[in-house]
């Protein structure tokens, strides 16, 4: 396959022999640094998920798992070498790849015979340069679905150059079949191999321009546009719902105990009495003035009926603080997303058991927030 690059000049066998050569270094020295236990991150969680065919993170990863535990029956290694070697597998699977998309393009741009070693020369150069860098490296050592997901990307663009050099073949739309097919496939890998596919559209119909008049390429266009359009519309219809259940259970620790139980495994003895669930949310129903500031956040988290006294945390501290982000952004493990038009309207009627004359005050019964921290105090909500 390598040979077809141009096979009518006898430099083909030279591409054969280097491209080989440039796999067998990239995975030679991928597989002389693979992580030799389970990485950080979701790195373990594949290893783990691979290994009993489990489900990792959304959306899911299933061709992933599905290769993965065909790696963790290797008679070498532990499991987590084994499905680190995966991804030592694929990215040199990409570098290969890569070497054959740079040499394809710089032989067909490059007038003149007896000049392919020049083209050899480039695809080394480019695809050692992608093999060595930092961020693929890295990705390339451990157990990742990025290195599979590039090689899915560069097999399909060389697959695409190979049907653009196989013009006037009757047969040569397969190749069309078999790059739609692939990334479909590699769905189960990575959502992102799915970025290629515009570019080999934009060189099909760059190609095949005279289809663009015909009314069956805008009907396609537009079925595809109102595809799109119904799935983001179901998608933030699920969100909505699903944002709403998530987002109350954290407002008070009983309705999550409730909803999710804990149960200890059988004959398993506790050494400490479970602790009941500590809320999440930073809560204050409007701006709140404090001795050491203006709290401009304002969110409302409690049960739907407004009913339900709930143990809050004023936990935000005021002013342009460095922790306020992470306090915030519910991806640093903070409050989760703010609601304040979908919950209704509350106000502050007690703090720490004190009526509040003025509602909303609290700067006279909240101690001073001290630098970096937050302040826990017990507030009593009421619907207005």
């Amino acid at each position: 396959m390598m040979g077809r690059l141009w096979p009518e000049d006898p430099a083909g066998r030279w591409n054969t022999i280097t491209g080989g050569a440039v796999f067998l270094l990239a995975f030679l020295v991928y597989a002389f640094c693979v992580t030799p236990t389970v990485p950080y991150w979701d790195s373990g969680e594949f290893i783990a998920t691979s290994y009993i065919l489990g489900i990792p993170h959304p959306p899911g990863t299933p061709l992933y798992v599905l290769i993965g535990r065909l790696f963790t029956m290797l008679p070498f290694g532990t499991i987590a070498v084994r499905v680190n070697l995966l991804s030592s597998v694929s990215s040199a699977v990409a570098v290969l790849f890569t070497y054959l998309i740079i040499v394809r393009l710089v032989k067909k741009n490059m007038p003149g015979e007896g000049r392919w070693w020049m083209a050899l020369a480039g695809g080394v150069v480019g695809a050692l340069f992608m093999a060595f860098g930092t961020t693929f490296w890295d990705n390339a050592i451990e157990a990742e679905v990025y290195g599979s997901a590039s090689a899915i990307m560069c097999l399909c663009v060389w697959l695409a150059l190979l049907w653009w050099d196989g013009q006037g073949d009757a047969r040569n739309d397969r190749i069309l079949w078999l790059i739609l097919y692939i990334l479909f496939l590699a769905i189960g890998i990575h959502l992102g191999t799915f970025l290629v596919f515009p570019c080999i559209y934009l060189l099909v119909t760059m190609v095949h321009w005279d289809r663009v008049k015909q009314r069956q390429f805008w009907g396609s266009i537009a079925v595809f546009v109102v595809a799109t359009l119904i799935r983001f519309a179901v998608v933030a219809t699920i969100n909505d719902t699903d944002s709403r259940i998530v987002d109350l259970s954290f407002a008070d620790p009983a309705i999550r105990q409730t909803a999710i139980p804990r149960r200890a495994p059988p004959g398993h003895q506790r050494r400490r009495p479970q602790q009941p669930e500590q809320p999440l949310a930073a809560v204050v129903p409007r701006p709140v003035q404090t001795p050491r500031g203006h709290l401009p956040e304002s969110q409302v988290l409690v049960p739907a009926d407004g009913n339900v006294p709930a143990l809050l945390h004023l936990a935000i501290p005021p002013g342009r603080h460095p922790e306020r982000k992470k306090l915030l952004d519910p991806h640093h493990g903070g409050p989760l997303r703010r609601l304040p038009e979908r919950l209704p309207r509350q106000e502050v009627v007690r703090v720490d058991g004190h009526a509040l004359p003025d509602h909303g005050t609290v700067s006279r019964l909240v101690p001073e927030l001290p630098r970096g921290r937050g302040t826990r105090t017990r507030l009593l909500l009421r619907r207005q």
